[in-house]
């Protein structure tokens, strides 16, 4: 081969590269996205924090700037899959995934997590019950006006210490779901125990400030981008509220290792800031659609092993808690 030939194969060499390069920026579900016209949402990663100048190259091409989402230098756009190839040749990008839909899964486990005997031992100590330490709650909001979240020795004063929503104007609970999922944990039902009704619901922490981050819609369905600018809100606000623990009810299927899966990394960023992070397996235990009976069916974040991953139990009575077992949906 002479010299002009070895510096021609060279130069298709490097393109061939860098072209497998822009590739491999595309996460391979957006690859495989058929019409160049679909409107596709994504999270965009920088090799920096996102700049305006790098929110200026998408909008200038027709796409819509969504987020910014500082805590993994990214940023999240709906644009159409033409717009992604030319987003995938900028050197500052280092990754493109789906902004994939997730939603919140929950059951009422009340008796299961032995609450009873955790508050009569809270009370023979004349311990607090989450006194002082704020709990972040990515969900569907809060209903603000709950009684179940008065202070523990002030009733009419609120826990509720922050309400954030990302995903309307309004942080207040429009889907139910976060609500119930606050009072599991922070509840202090102190209206029907003093009537005296037949039942009173009591949180494992009735005395802890109460962090709402609302990332799921009126239909209880949310973005990665939303949960992710949730998750890096609450590090945030950690010292301000004592933020110690984050509950993540919520998930979807796991598309790729949590070592780059954009919302395992965010719950790994509050596990690093300190946060003890919790989040549901989620509701697919029963899923023997592969014949595995359930088995690989945990969701994302609940499959990274930096958080404390929640099953279910089926709970057979209040007089028989010793044979509890592993919910078939869990």
């Amino acid at each position: 081969m002479n010299y002009t030939k070895k510096i021609a194969a060279g130069i298709v060499l490097t393109s061939l590269l860098a072209s497998g390069q822009r590739r491999s920026k595309l996460d391979k579900e957006l690859e495989e996205t058929q019409s160049p016209d679909a409107t596709v949402n994504v999270i965009v990663q920088y090799k920096q924090q996102a700049q305006e100048r790098h929110v200026a190259a998408v909008t200038r091409r027709g796409g819509r700037h969504r987020a910014n989402l500082p805590g993994m230098n990214g940023a999240a756009y709906s644009v159409s899959k033409r717009e992604l190839a030319e987003l995938a040749n900028d050197p500052d990008v280092e990754r493109i995934v789906p902004d994939r839909e997730l939603g919140g899964t929950t059951d009422t486990v009340l008796a299961s997590v032995n609450h009873y005997p955790v508050i009569d031992y809270l009370n023979a100590m004349r311990a607090g019950k989450g006194s002082g330490i704020g709990i972040a709650y990515p969900d569907s909001g809060v209903a603000l006006n709950h009684p179940d979240f008065g202070d523990y020795r002030q009733p009419t004063v609120s826990r509720i210490v922050c309400s954030q929503s990302f995903v309307d104007s309004n942080p207040s609970d429009l889907h139910g779901h976060g609500t119930h999922v606050i009072g599991i944990a922070s509840g202090m039902d102190s209206v029907n125990e003093s009537l005296n009704t037949i039942r009173a619901f009591w949180g494992v922490a009735p005395d802890a400030k109460i962090i709402s981050l609302k990332v799921l819609d009126a239909s209880g369905k949310g973005t990665d981008s939303a949960v992710i600018a949730a998750i890096d809100r609450a590090i945030q606000l950690k010292n301000a509220y004592n933020i110690r623990v984050m509950n993540l009810s919520l998930g979807r299927p796991v598309f790729e290792s949590y070592k780059t899966d954009p919302l395992c990394q965010a719950v790994e960023r509050a596990w690093r800031a300190g946060i003890v992070v919790v989040v549901s397996a989620g509701n697919e235990g029963r899923n023997n659609s592969k014949g595995n009976k359930g088995y690989g069916t945990i969701s994302s974040p609940g499959n990274d092993p930096f958080v404390i991953t929640v099953g279910a139990v089926n709970h057979k009575s209040d007089w028989d808690r010793a044979n509890d077992a592993i919910a078939t949906y869990s």
